[in-house]
This record gives C-alpha cells, structure tokens and sequence, in this order.
C-alpha cells in the first residue's frame, strides 16, 4: 500500500476560520489508499453543513434529515464526525456522537461517500479515524442501525469489527411500526468490546508529518 511517507502531500484545504467553525482537539490527517489516492480527513464546521446534506442526498442510500440537522454536526458533534476531502473536494463524511446515556459507546448514524470514491476503504478509514480521536478515549462499544437492504453498510461494519478483531453483532433494533409511512426496519449492529486503549490512529496527522519534514 502506498504510503504517505512516499511523497508530499499538498497543502490541505482548511475550513474558513469563523464562530461557526468550532475548533476541535483534532488535527488534520491524511490517508492514502491501495490506489494510490491521498484523502484528507478534518472535523466538520457548521459552515459544511450544506455540503454534508449535498453529500448524503447524492449518496442514495441514506435517509435525507433537514439541512438544520446537518449544520448542527458541525456545531455540536464535530469532536465525533469526520469529512473526507480528495483534492480540496469533500468526497465523504462519517456523522456520530457519544451516546449521553452510555459514554462508552460510539453510535455511527450516517456514513456516505461519493460514488466515484467508494471501493477503496474510505468509509472504513473514516471510522477508524473518528475512533483514534482523542474525544473517543474510552469507547468500548460502536452502535449503528442498518436496514436489511442496505448489504454495503452492513459489509463495512463487518469488515471494521474484522480489522479491529472485535465481534460483531446484530440484534434487533426498529421496527418498521416505529416509523411513518414506509420504510425498512433498522437493525443494530454492535461491535465490540475494544480493547483499552479505544485509539486506532488512521492515517497521519499533520504535526506528526511535520516533524517528519513531510510537508511543505
């Protein structure tokens, strides 16, 4: 696998410094894949709000929540959630949070890449890189609803809970009831437990490649 370490890499795109871009205990981070293609995972502002909906609309296979919903990942969440950037253009994100009621686990509630980009681990990466965080010191479980039809959501935690060697379980979660009008049942998929630490660093961060003398 291509290594970052190969070459330098350009400068990241950085979300605008304003109030709404919350300032997170997270630095960038880069990751290449099998291809070859350099990825460049950063928190979410509330200024990517409207990018984070554009990218779950085009997904085609997530639920599309409000714009609101979106700005407020920025705004609260950005400790949990991820955006992925191609050549200073989103690609994909990872949306999650700390359950209020069970701080040791992680639930995922949606992950989307763009549909040139899937096929490379991406989402995958996400994941690992949302779990390596410092704001995730302690989580030992990751919960996420799936529905029947969706095989890809349901491959990417199987494969996740395999690479990390962490069972993987699904027990049942919302019924097709529970909703308005129609739609699938979501069952829960649980991984875990993690070991101790719960800190799997996906990529490289940018102060570790600059003591490296990896940037430019």
């Amino acid at each position: 696998m291509p290594s970052a370490a190969a070459r330098t890499p350009p400068r990241p795109h950085a979300p605008r410094a304003s109030s709404t871009n919350r300032r997170t205990d997270v630095g960038p981070c880069f990751w290449v894949s099998p291809a070859g293609h350099e990825y460049f995972f950063r928190p979410p502002g509330v200024s990517d709000g409207a990018i984070l909906w554009q990218l779950a609309k085009e997904s085609g296979g997530l639920d599309l929540n409000s714009p609101y919903s979106y700005l407020m990942l920025g705004a609260h969440f950005a400790d949990t959630c991820a955006i992925a950037e191609r050549d200073a253009r989103p690609v994909g994100f990872v949306s999650a949070f700390r359950s209020p009621m069970r701080p040791d686990t992680l639930f995922v509630w949606q992950v989307a890449v763009s549909r040139d980009e899937r096929g490379q681990g991406l989402a995958k990466e996400l994941l690992k890189h949302v779990l390596a965080r410092p704001a995730c010191r302690g989580v030992r479980q990751l919960e996420a609803t799936v529905t029947p039809s969706n095989t890809a959501s349901a491959a990417l935690f199987q494969a996740l809970a395999h690479e990390m060697g962490v069972p993987c379980r699904v027990v049942p979660g919302l019924t097709e009831d529970l909703f308005p009008g129609s739609h699938e049942r979501e069952d829960t998929y649980v991984l875990g437990p993690m070991p101790r630490p719960a800190r799997r660093h996906a990529g490289k961060t940018m102060k570790t490649m600059k003591k490296r003398g990896e940037t430019s």
